[in-house]
């Protein structure tokens, strides 16, 4: 049962410098999502306390504007198609078993792509998906492999990856991977708990 090591923390309760990061992280979000982020998945609970990975933004105030700054920066480095950024997303979530990302992303995946929920679900359970188009097989297979092997990444996979995605892509999906991998194992190391909604 999660345990919410880094309690979320009212606006009120909120040192100066903590005060300005969860302002921060709520206009960032709000840019990127919409100002209706969240009827897809809750960031925050009824007293306005961020959750989830935000939490522990907030709690340490310095990781929030790096963290969203490199988000931001991965995100301008190539245009990927949300279907292909949600699979590389979903794909590092199954591996980590981490219940936030997936209950956030889940959601983001079923309200702003065309995977299905058979295959969301798949890789919820970080098993192999069956019927994704070739960029997110190409995307999946390349974010498993990053995320779930150790050594350097087989040269057949990165080869395959740039000839569908296209390197720019590729290097994207890397770096997505990455911080994914950051962010479920910080949400893992604080057993957040995951909204019932």
């Amino acid at each position: 049962m999660p345990q919410d090591r880094i309690t979320p923390t009212s606006p009120d309760q909120l040192s100066s410098a903590q005060a300005s990061a969860h302002n921060y992280v709520v206009s960032s979000l709000q840019s990127h999502f919409g100002p209706s982020l969240n009827d897809t998945f809750k960031t925050q609970n009824e007293d306005g306390a961020l959750i989830g990975p935000l939490a522990t933004l907030v709690h340490y105030p310095r990781l929030a504007k790096p963290y969203f700054e490199i988000v931001s920066a991965i995100a301008e480095l190539a245009s990927l198609t949300p279907d292909v950024r949600e699979t590389a997303i979903l794909a590092v979530g199954g591996i980590y078993k981490c219940g936030y990302e997936l209950y956030a992303h889940g959601r983001i995946a079923a309200a702003k792509t065309s995977l299905s929920h058979d295959v969301i679900s798949a890789l919820a359970r970080g098993e192999d998906p069956e019927g994704l188009n070739e960029s997110c097989q190409a995307a999946y297979e390349l974010s498993r492999a990053l995320a779930e092997k150790k050594g350097p990444l087989d040269q057949g996979i990165f080869d395959n990856a740039k000839e569908v995605l296209g390197q720019d892509e590729t290097i994207a999906v890397v770096h997505l991977v990455s911080i994914y991998a950051y962010t479920c194992i910080l949400l893992n190391a604080v057993d957040a708990s995951v909204p019932k909604d």
